[in-house]
């Protein structure tokens, strides 16, 4: 996702997720790293997503940003998702977790 994810592009970031969740391979890695603003909207919708998926796909959040990392901070979302700073750390820790590293 680029931009923004408020309450008027919350539901494109939806139909994007779900198309991702609906054709992914069980491990997702969601990089919100070039996101200057989400808002409730959109943390709405990746809890939405995790409860959707909670069975079926593990899911990791790259928040890259300060402002994206506070705001999952501060919702209490941390405490659903793994959460990295940048990518390659999420990719790493998917490898590692799978045996691949």
């Amino acid at each position: 996702m680029l931009g923004e994810v408020d309450l008027d592009t919350a539901a494109e970031f939806e139909r994007q997720l779900l198309a991702t969740l609906h054709t992914a391979e069980p491990t997702i890695v969601i990089d919100l790293s070039e996101l200057g603003f989400l808002g409730v909207a959109g943390l709405e919708v990746l809890d939405d997503a995790r409860a959707w998926s909670k069975h079926t796909h593990e899911m990791y959040l790259v928040t890259g940003t300060q402002g994206v990392d506070h705001v999952i901070a501060a919702s209490g979302m941390s405490a659903c998702f793994d959460t990295f700073a940048n990518l390659d750390d999420a990719l790493r820790e998917v490898a590692k977790r799978h045996g691949h590293g």
